[in-house]
């Protein structure tokens, strides 16, 4: 599949730089293991592997839901479009972030 890359990144990207990302890092007691060291760095990397993950499932379902409904039992070419093209909208709230962090904004 040739958007797998560029899908991949995209959430990787949104994972880095979400505006989700301080929920998810303040909500540490939730979902991280006790018997961890609560270092900020390793906290912060697990926080945006969470984003990450999350967005790729996410925007998974409009793919998945259009697999089904055409009957496919092969992924296709639209199939992983569709699936880029969630994974950008889910990543769009984070371009202020990004812009910030590149110096092309406020």
């Amino acid at each position: 599949m040739p958007h797998l890359v560029p899908i991949i990144g995209l959430a990787i990207i949104n994972g880095m730089f979400s505006p989700l990302l301080a929920v998810v890092f303040a909500l540490k007691g939730l979902w991280f293991p006790f018997f961890l060291p609560a270092s900020l760095p390793l906290v912060f990397a697990l926080s945006s592997l969470i984003l990450s993950t999350l967005t790729l499932m996410l925007a998974g379902v409009p793919a998945a839901i259009y697999e089904r409904m055409t009957a496919k039992t092969e992924t296709d070419f639209k199939s992983g479009l569709i699936w880029l093209i969630g994974v950008a909208v889910l990543t769009f709230p984070a371009t202020g972030n990004i812009m910030k962090a590149l110096g092309l904004g406020d």
